[in-house]
């Protein structure tokens, strides 16, 4: 049983981290093959979930902590603070896809996933497609029915970990000739189908955690489409969703860690009145903005405590912490100077979001800016759903 009081949880979550993180953190080096580096990871699962960290936010019985939302925020925080290991690759097995299951799922699709997915089965994802990745109903990979079953032909791209993952949450098109919002379908993919063909897209940072799937006549039984045919987009608003609340709060974290070390680095601390030197006054900066964000994670997470509407807080998050990553990691190679440039490229697998290797770190960040919705398109969510601004403007 853990402790209710607040102080005593935290307490209680900071001296399990302290106590279970594995000497080897992440085992992200370039040494760990593709199966030692599943194996350790998958290890390091199933130990948070003898305490319900792996996935806090679901009911006991589908392998969660079944913690309310304040507790989750601790332990996201308290895990980052720790350097424990992330558990990247079983993000779509915790997170997306029980939260699509539940939202629209069969008692039986239930019951046959979200358990396993929790316990380890890899997840993919297959939304974005080449040409479509900012406007994604505009996807054009087809899943036309044959009896039982649907064939599927089309191509997936930016897809994580998939060329791990067993199953993959896919979208595809089943009716070309209505508007393209409404002609798109939800189905899970078994990756061990014939016709899958997985591809990984090595990145600029030497890892390879993207993927691009072919699907050439490949067949879903139509027991493995989620929802009613024709309801994929709006079922799929239901596995983003899942990104938001306390699950922001990692990244803002690993930022945080991130300042402190700089600010050891370069003794940065302010401790006399007077003129700030530039570096003084960019890092007490981007502490301010790290704070403010902090501040708006929490005011989601009490939208969310207290069932009361978020107005989109989640994109104003995702925008403010993916360009306050980018900042600091930029003033980390700013900061390390011409050394920074020269750091390895390391291949391998995942990498934190803040490792202190900078220039690596502010080629990373660019991604974050595009992950879960671009900048760009956040920014019309922003500007339509919270300034009510208009969608077009005309001109004379």
């Amino acid at each position: 049983m853990h402790p209710e009081d607040p102080d005593e949880f935290r307490t209680w979550v900071r001296s399990w981290y302290a106590e279970h993180v594995p000497a080897q953190l992440a085992r992200e080096s370039a040494g760990d093959g593709d199966a030692d580096y599943v194996a350790a990871k998958t290890q390091w699962l199933r130990e948070l979930n003898t305490v319900g960290f792996a996935a806090p936010h679901l009911d006991k019985n589908w392998g969660g902590g079944g913690y309310s939302i304040r507790q989750q925020a601790m332990i996201y925080e308290e895990a980052t603070r720790g350097r424990a290991p992330d558990v990247d690759m079983f993000i779509l097995s915790v997170l997306h896809m029980p939260a699509t299951l539940l939202n629209a799922g069969t008692p039986q699709q239930q019951d046959e996933f979200i358990r396993a997915g929790v316990d380890g089965v890899i997840w993919c994802q297959g939304f974005s497609e080449p040409g479509s990745g900012s406007d994604l109903a505009s996807l054009r990979t087809r899943a036309e029915r044959s009896g039982d079953e649907y064939i599927v032909n089309g191509q997936k791209i930016w897809s994580s970990h998939s060329r791990f993952a067993r199953w993959c949450l896919l979208l595809a098109r089943t009716d070309p000739a209505v508007p393209k919002h409404r002609g798109i379908s939800y189905f899970i993919l078994d990756m061990q189908t014939p016709g899958v063909d997985v591809r990984p897209i090595r990145q600029s940072t030497g890892v390879s955690e993207f993927c691009e799937i072919f699907l050439q006549d490949v067949r879903i039984p139509a027991s493995r489409r989620i929802g009613q045919e024709g309801d994929g987009w709006s079922i799929a608003q239901s596995t983003l969703v899942a990104e938001r609340g306390p699950n922001a709060l990692p990244a803002i974290e690993s930022l945080s860690v991130g300042l402190d070390w700089l600010g050891d680095e370069l003794d940065l601390e302010v401790t006399a009145a007077g003129d700030l030197t530039a570096a003084q006054a960019t890092y007490g900066s981007l502490l301010a903005r790290s704070e403010a964000i902090r501040s708006l994670v929490y005011d989601a997470v009490e939208a969310i405590e207290y069932n009361q509407e978020q107005v989109n807080l989640a994109s104003v998050i995702k925008v403010a912490t993916s360009e306050l990553l980018r900042a600091v990691t930029d003033f980390g190679c700013r900061s390390s100077g011409v050394d920074a440039l020269f750091a390895p490229i390391r291949e391998g697998h995942a990498r934190p979001l803040v490792s202190g290797e900078w220039f690596t770190d502010y080629i990373n960040s660019w991604g974050l800016s595009i992950a879960q919705g671009t900048n760009e398109i956040q920014r019309n969510i922003i500007a339509e759903r919270i300034l009510s601004l208009p969608r077009e403007v005309r001109r004379s």
